[in-house]
């Protein structure tokens, strides 16, 4: 069982994803200026910043249906 990571709100994205790397982690706890909990980030939320979504097996896919005429098929 690993300790969790506490992160700052104002961390930079290079300092998040080297920690990430660092401590075989993927997921960490933001906390505010305060000290309170800001909540939660994953290294799959950083790399998304830097390429763009990824969609993977827990994303849910969202179906669009489209009413045509009831002559087609």
């Amino acid at each position: 069982m690993r300790s969790i990571s506490f992160v700052p709100e104002a961390i930079p994205g290079k300092e998040l994803l080297e920690l990430f790397t660092k401590k075989s982690a993927n997921i960490a706890v933001v906390v505010d200026e305060y000290g309170g909990t800001a909540g939660v980030v994953t290294i799959e939320d950083v790399i998304e910043e830097i390429f763009g979504d990824i969609e993977d097996e827990h994303d849910v896919e969202e179906w669009l249906e489209e009413k045509i005429s009831d002559s087609e098929i």
